[in-house]
């Protein structure tokens, strides 16, 4: 995910659902690079959720499932290599920091 930010902002949307009746809305997007992500996004339309998931489309992240802040992977989560690895721990600024599981 070292893309970047413009590369993270919604190219299209494909469908909407009310989020606990909150004003902010969980989407499904694929981000103007391919990938694929479902949760919340700012008012700049980047993912922006204590709980988001993208899929990585053509590269060999599988899955990241975790927070989002302005577009970037930080807080924790866990990521899901196609070949079946995985890091489970904490990101800061889009990359994995500080003591995590692989």
């Amino acid at each position: 995910m070292a893309s970047k930010s413009k590369d993270k902002k919604a190219k299209s949307a494909k469908s909407a659902v009310p989020d606990d009746g909150e004003v902010r809305m969980k989407i499904q997007i694929t981000l103007e690079n391919g990938d694929e992500y479902v949760g919340q996004v700012n008012d700049e339309g980047l993912p922006d959720d204590k709980d988001g998931k993208l899929t990585f489309v053509n590269r060999p992240e599988g899955v990241f499932r975790g927070s989002f802040v302005n577009g970037k992977r930080h807080g924790p989560g866990k990521r899901t290599n196609k070949d079946g690895s995985w890091y489970n721990g904490d990101y800061d600024n889009d990359k994995p920091h500080g003591e995590g599981a692989y």
